[in-house]
């Protein structure tokens, strides 16, 4: 287990999550980040089909024409909530090209993605990161082998807020939810850079008109 430190809050945090090391919150403007972020590749027309048309017949063809492999992250997005199919499709067919030891990167998880927890113990996923609900949840809880690959758990805007072993089913009872920003930054709820996301749809995908 990580070494625990106390944070300016005054609760004790772990120095290191999932293998990398995490900063423990030093209080207002005490910490100032460094470094450079990722950029995408520059991209043509070229790239893509001349008559403009990116639809192709799979998902499984979408991981290949995004070049996923193993150790890149997978992230989705929880606006399908507890009716979401497709972030379990992707890792269905990740799992049949053989992909393994991805992060999945969700602004939440829900009961209809149980069928995940067999992707962790084959491999397929290495750990999760995002809000943890349902089976999820109680499965990095209760599993103490699960709970150290299942997280940071981060609320909706993509703040670190627990750890699964701790309380990843439910915020704390002792103290009310953080009060909502009024406004966020552009880059919340994104996951880090470098993170894979692809750029085709398939001819399954639901599209929503801009009208």
């Amino acid at each position: 287990m990580s070494r625990l430190v106390k944070n300016a809050a005054g609760r004790l945090v772990p120095v290191e999550i999932n293998g990398q090391p995490a900063v423990p919150y030093a209080g207002v403007n005490r910490h100032y980040p460094t470094g450079r972020r990722a950029g995408p590749l520059v991209r043509s027309c070229s790239d893509y089909p001349s008559d403009g048309d990116k639809t192709i017949k799979s998902i499984r063809e979408a991981l290949v024409n995004a070049g996923l492999k193993d150790g890149m992250t997978i992230s989705t997005h929880h606006h399908l909530r507890n009716g979401d199919r497709v972030a379990n499709l992707v890792f269905a067919a990740a799992a049949e090209l053989g992909v393994k030891d991805l992060r999945w990167f969700p602004s939440a998880s829900f009961p209809c993605h149980d069928g995940m927890i067999a992707h962790m113990e084959n491999g397929v996923i290495h750990h999760i990161e995002g809000s943890l609900n349902g089976p999820l949840g109680d499965y990095c809880t209760e599993d103490a082998c699960a709970a150290r690959r299942c997280c940071a758990a981060t609320a909706a805007a993509g703040r670190p807020c627990r750890t699964a072993r701790s309380t990843s089913t439910s915020r704390s009872s002792r103290r009310p939810p953080p009060t909502p920003s009024v406004t966020r930054p552009a880059t919340a709820g994104r996951p880090p850079a470098g993170c894979w996301a692809s750029r085709w749809r398939t001819a399954s995908t639901p599209t929503m008109s801009s009208s």
